[in-house]
């Protein structure tokens, strides 16, 4: 896996959207996005899409391996962050809301997102990611 420091210059936002979607390492994740985030503001990658590439939005983002995926209505209740093992979990469960809300901010780059309408294949390719 290549870092944030060794984007190739020809490589097209969707692409490195497409990469930090599979890079499962939460840190390297937001090395990499911050990366492509700057240099796309500042104009270094210069190329939204490259229209001949037809690239795949994995099933899903990519998690570490130790990263259990429990449905919402299966996990235990917060509380009401009246001790503190409460108050760890409702931060535990912001942290894994903002890692799908990142991940989700780097789907829509994808050209299938950006076109004037969202088709139901795609909406249903997108909320197939997050079930």
């Amino acid at each position: 896996m290549m870092g944030p420091d060794e984007i190739e210059s020809e490589e097209s936002l969707v692409e490195l959207a497409l990469r930090v979607l599979n890079t499962a390492d939460p840190f390297e994740k937001s090395r990499l996005g911050d990366s492509v985030a700057t240099r796309w503001l500042n104009g270094v990658i210069t190329h939204p899409y490259h229209p001949d590439h037809h690239l795949v939005i994995p099933d899903r983002p990519a998690r570490l391996s130790n990263v259990k995926l429990v449905a919402p209505g299966l996990m235990p209740k917060l509380g009401k962050a009246g001790s503190l093992q409460s108050r760890i979990a409702i931060v535990h469960s912001l942290a894994h809301t903002e890692s799908w809300a990142i991940d989700l901010s780097w789907v829509f780059i994808h050209p299938s997102f950006n076109e004037k309408a969202i088709t139901p294949i795609s909406m249903k390719k997108l909320l197939h990611l997050f079930q």
